[in-house]
């Protein structure tokens, strides 16, 4: 049940991001993704798009999951 739970939250944009950290008025003195330092960091960002986090998995890609198109 854990999985579903974060799955939901993945999926309705509720993960503690700096974006959404800024989105609700906590001070952060920069929202840029700390793992690739390239990208504003939002939640389709660290698990779609962020170049960094596969080899952070151990993985080539995050397969089994087309990122917020529904899969």
């Amino acid at each position: 049940m854990k999985g579903l739970g974060f799955e939901w939250r993945i999926r309705e944009d509720k993960i503690t991001s700096k974006a959404n950290l800024v989105r609700r008025g906590i001070g952060l003195t920069t929202n840029i993704c700390s793992l690739c330092r390239e990208e504003e960091e939002t939640t389709s960002h660290l698990f779609s798009l962020c170049r960094v986090v596969p080899d952070l998995c151990g993985l080539t890609a995050l397969s089994g999951w087309d990122g917020f198109n529904g899969s």
